[in-house]
């Protein structure tokens, strides 16, 4: 006689359930098909019992052995139907099982197909957040944009005060510097070519603004643009995230389903060889056989009935966290609604923003040319001056040597005719008295119209103030890079901190992994499967990348330091020049002083001039090595600003990336947390429930099984290059067996093209670089 079947097959059935779905419609009629074929069985059972007792033929008592061994032939019929009728209830219990089994695959497939779509609202959630993250990104670089704009602005402003205060000053010293003639001629000359250049350089500082205004609007475009070239990566990035997370499930799951189902195998064979032996050890009686049967058809039914009321009490608890996370899911696509409206209201305040900016910046171009015109007008007006002060100067020499000689005509001729020659004199003498006097008012006139008479030494004074205001600039910018370097260490220190964190993770899932099921008292060691395998080597790899990228963020870190000490010795030493060229600007200044108070000597004929004085070539030359450090300080300023737009460059591109590993970092965080949380359940579900009467314990468990797609074309994230992953990539495994005829081809195509090092496009190289001026 057969033993009874195990109700191990239904339960290791059962697993494939999830505790999601509802509960079946055909389990009340399987219950009741199985309590009617109890019944019938028994009446059967009680029908052969009295079948048995009467006799099988009336036959005389003298042929005892002819009866014996008739009714010995009638017994083994009856056996025989036994056995038959014993079959037939094994394959109507059989069918009961299958219908059973059958209700249960139904409840999986529904609770399936609730986990895809919360899954669906779980990927909709994470989009979201990609996105405020992005739109919270963009507007942080369109505030920086703005702030730029509005110290442009006020840089104008101050530029258009201190042009304004440069007029007054000018008007102020013009009347102290008129008095000196020769020279001063010669100064305004120089003066006017001076000022001439500045025109042009006003010109093409104009130019240039509206040139940078150009190019700020296209780098507006392009951010644009980057950024959503950016997004659409994070999404794929996250995608590739949340794939790999559930392949880490589904395999973990797949362990726990082996070591269940082999555990489920052994215990089915322990019954069955105890069965067995039982079986061997005593003969069984047909009674004793029929009443294995209904108690095992009974604790079949207990146990069935059990199931079935964990199963719904579980579905119910399952329904009632699905409506939760319903509301939750809810109450945030609320909330990420919100933000996106408040995010839409800031850049409408930025765009006013920027709207006013440009405004401002087209007033100031429009007092600048108010200025130029201004200036225009001076300049014209001074020139008329010089030319009224050189006709005043030559008709003074005319009237100086026509007074000599009348003083010595009237002294040869004062014996002869003094009385002739007395009232002559007295009547040049007034009237050269009355030229000088128009003179005098010509010359106070002059005094008065020539605004722009020290326009040499004021147009020095304010190179020297734009040299000091870039010499600031360049300070505070060093400063900032400075400030950047301190949080790239910090930065390269919590990747060294959470590299250190994943080892000691990886170890306690390495322990965790090696750990032995108990199964009835007794240690079991499931296999180590290729899957954990997999995911320990893809552990380390992810590892070993994270190391790569914190030893590569140390080498720039060193390279910035390096290059912010060059940058302080390059300031240090345009300081120490800009000393020296305030040093020569003043002595400039005491020369000309100087030779202004000897030409007013020599014309007022105090004094004669000193010859330790300086003459007006001195004052050139002094003016000529006063050019040649301007050109020299502003060449060297360019190449600073060009060394500084290429460290905020790289540092502002470095940051980028860091933000891009820190997203990624938090993202793996949240699938190790949504693997623990798996791993808990799976625990508390693989927990055994108290034994029952026959020592046998029911396994009421479920797993969720998921089917995992993988993308048509990978991309590295480390050498950002397609047909590899991170976990397979060259960089990181230099002894690594060599890729498949078409990753190689693909790896050597992608090899022969050009890659810039600063904005990672392909076709050119960092020195061709297009986009070498943008700062990032």
């Amino acid at each position: 006689m057969p033993p009874p079947p195990s109700p191990s097959n239904t339960s290791a059935s059962s697993r494939a359930v999830s505790l999601n779905g509802p509960p079946s419609a055909d389990l009340p009629s399987s219950m009741s098909d199985l309590e009617m074929n109890a019944k019938a069985i028994q009446d059967r059972i009680s029908g052969l019992m009295s079948a048995r007792k009467t006799p099988s033929s009336p036959r005389p008592d003298s042929r005892v052995s002819t009866s014996d061994s008739l009714q010995l032939l009638d017994l083994q019929g009856q056996i025989e139907r036994f056995q038959a009728r014993l079959d037939a209830a094994e394959d109507e219990n059989n069918r009961l099982r299958t219908r059973t089994d059958g209700a249960e695959r139904e409840a999986s497939s529904r609770i399936e197909a609730l986990v895809a779509e919360r899954d669906c609202h779980a990927s909709r959630v994470s989009e979201l957040e990609t996105a405020s993250r992005t739109a919270e990104r963009s507007l942080a670089e369109r505030d920086a944009q703005i702030e730029a704009l509005q110290r442009a602005a006020e840089q104008a402003a101050r530029d258009a005060e201190k042009v304004k205060l440069d007029g007054e000053a000018r008007l102020r010293d013009a009347q102290s510097m008129l008095e000196d003639k020769e020279a001063l001629v010669a100064q305004l000359k120089e003066a006017v070519d001076a000022r001439e250049g500045e025109q042009s350089e006003n010109a093409a500082l104009l130019k240039a603004k509206n040139a940078e205004i150009a190019m700020l609007e296209a780098r507006v475009q392009k951010v644009s643009g980057e950024l959503e070239e950016e997004r659409r990566e994070l999404g794929g990035h996250v995608d590739e995230l949340r794939k790999a997370g559930q392949e880490t499930i589904a395999l973990y799951e797949e362990r726990l389903s082996a070591a269940d189902a082999k555990r489920y195998e052994l215990e089915d064979m322990v019954v069955s060889l105890e069965e067995q032996l039982r079986t061997q050890a005593r003969p069984v009686s047909p009674s004793t056989v029929a009443r294995q049967a209904t108690s095992a058809v009974e604790i079949d039914n207990e146990m069935l009935r059990d199931q079935v009321q964990h199963l719904q009490k579980k579905i119910g608890t399952l329904e009632d966290t699905l409506e939760d996370m319903r509301t939750a899911n809810e109450h945030e696509d609320a909330a990420v609604r919100e933000r996106i409206k408040r995010y839409k209201e800031r850049e409408e305040a930025t765009r006013k923003e920027l709207t006013e900016g440009r405004q401002e910046i087209e007033r100031v171009r429009k007092g600048e040319e108010k200025a130029r015109m201004r200036i225009e007008e001076l300049e014209e007006a001074f020139r008329e001056n010089t030319i009224a002060l050189e006709n005043a100067q030559a008709e003074v020499e005319t009237l100086r040597n026509e007074i000599a000689d009348l003083e010595g005509l009237a002294a040869a001729a004062a014996s002869n005719s003094a009385g002739e020659l007395a009232p002559r004199a007295n009547a040049e003498r007034a009237k050269l008295q009355e030229e000088v006097a128009a003179l005098r008012q010509q010359l106070a006139k002059a005094q008065a119209a020539a605004p722009s008479a020290g326009a040499g030494a004021q147009a020095l004074e304010e190179e020297l103030h734009l040299l000091q205001e870039d010499r600031e600039t360049l300070q505070e910018s060093l400063k900032r890079t400075q400030a950047e370097l301190a949080d790239e260490r910090a930065i390269v220190e919590e990747l060294r901190v959470l590299a250190n964190e994943r080892t000691t993770e990886l170890d306690t899932l390495r322990k965790k992994l090696n750990r032995d099921g108990s199964i009835n008292g007794h240690e079991l060691k499931a296999p180590v499967s290729p899957s954990s395998k997999h995911d320990m080597a893809a552990a380390r790899e992810e590892i070993t990348g994270l190391k790569h990228i914190v030893q590569e963020l140390q080498k720039e870190n060193a390279a910035h330091t390096q290059r912010s000490k060059v940058l302080e010795s390059e300031n240090k030493l345009l300081m120490s020049e800009t000393e020296q060229l305030r040093e020569d600007l003043k002595a400039l200044e005491e020369d000309v002083e100087k030779s202004l108070v000897r030409e007013e000597a020599m014309l007022t004929g105090e004094q004669p001039p000193s010859p330790s004085t300086p003459s007006l070539d001195d004052i050139q030359a002094l003016q000529r090595s006063y050019k040649d450090l301007k050109s020299k300080y502003e060449t060297e300023g360019e190449q600073l600003r060009k060394k500084l737009a290429d460290v905020e460059m790289k540092s502002a591109r470095q940051a980028h990336d860091i933000y891009r590993e820190d997203e990624l970092e938090r993202e793996i965080e949240r699938l190790k947390e949504k693997v623990s949380r798996s791993q808990k359940k799976s625990s508390k579900t693989d927990l055994p429930l108290p034994e029952e009467s026959n020592g046998r314990p029911p396994s009421v468990a479920s797993t969720m099984s998921s089917t995992i797609g993988q993308s048509d074309e990978l991309v590295c994230e480390i050498c950002e290059r397609p047909g590899h992953d991170i976990f397979t990539c060259d960089l990181l495994k230099e002894d690594a067996a060599p890729p498949s005829a078409g990753l190689m081809s693909s790896s050597l195509r992608a090899d022969s093209e050009l890659i810039c090092e600063d904005c990672e496009e392909r076709g050119h190289t960092a020195a061709n670089c297009p986009h070498s001026l943008d700062v990032f």
